[in-house]
């Protein structure tokens, strides 16, 4: 029975780089499993860094063709780069405003009628009733 294939560093290395460190092109290439890859880039710094560099530099480009897209007035590319670079200066579609407050409900048996606490009892609700609602701000 033959034994598993070895890849070298060196094969990993030349097949980072053909696929711009795209790790599962990678491993087609290879004809190995992409874990492989990935263990491997686990415990070889240079193979990691390798990688790294190769997908800033595929960032890079991308970052590139929006700017030159931006430049020619591509609608689609200015609302795009507002909507995620401009998004601190209010080039947003929505803006989520979150608001803690803690309300405190009180509510005394005795306002309540011998129907309402049995309803109460029993695990349903009874009608609409209008607690006292303080609210206080948070810690």
């Amino acid at each position: 029975m033959a034994g598993k294939k070895k890849y070298t560093d060196e094969m990993m290395k030349q097949a980072l780089l053909e696929t711009k460190g795209l790790v599962y092109l990678a491993a087609k290439k290879l004809g190995c499993d992409p874990a492989t890859i990935f263990r491997r880039l686990q415990v070889n710094p240079k193979l990691s860094a390798l990688r790294d560099t190769k997908r800033g530099e595929f960032v890079d480009a991308a970052e590139l063709a929006l700017l030159n897209a931006v430049v020619q007035g591509e609608a689609w590319a200015v609302c795009f780069a507002l909507k995620t670079q401009g998004a601190k200066r209010g080039y947003v579609e929505k803006q989520e405003i979150k608001q803690e407050t803690r309300l405190a409900v009180t509510m005394s048996a005795e306002e309540l009628s011998d129907d309402e606490l049995a309803a109460i009892a029993a695990g349903s609700r009874p009608r609409a009733i209008a607690p006292k609602i303080s609210q206080d701000q948070p810690d």
